[in-house]
């Protein structure tokens, strides 16, 4: 198994955007079931609220996880 989780703490780190245009995507499905709203999540803001809180603490934003697995066919 693998384990890939990209983590980034730059400024100019990709993962911001990343994570942001995710949530984009994301939003009708929030909305539809009443989890959260764009007036809240801010889409248009998240890149950049996510960049400036992880550059002032210094602390590194992890994206989704993702996992794989393979195996092989006992003979």
């Amino acid at each position: 198994m693998v384990l890939h989780a990209p983590l980034g703490c730059h400024s100019d780190w990709t993962g911001y955007e990343w994570l942001a245009e995710s949530m984009r995507s994301l939003l009708p499905v929030l909305e539809n079931f009443d989890i959260a709203t764009d007036e809240v999540v801010n889409v248009a803001t998240l890149a950049a609220r996510l960049r400036a809180e992880v550059v002032r603490n210094r602390f590194p934003l992890m994206l989704v996880p993702l996992v794989g697995a393979w195996a092989r066919k006992a003979t």
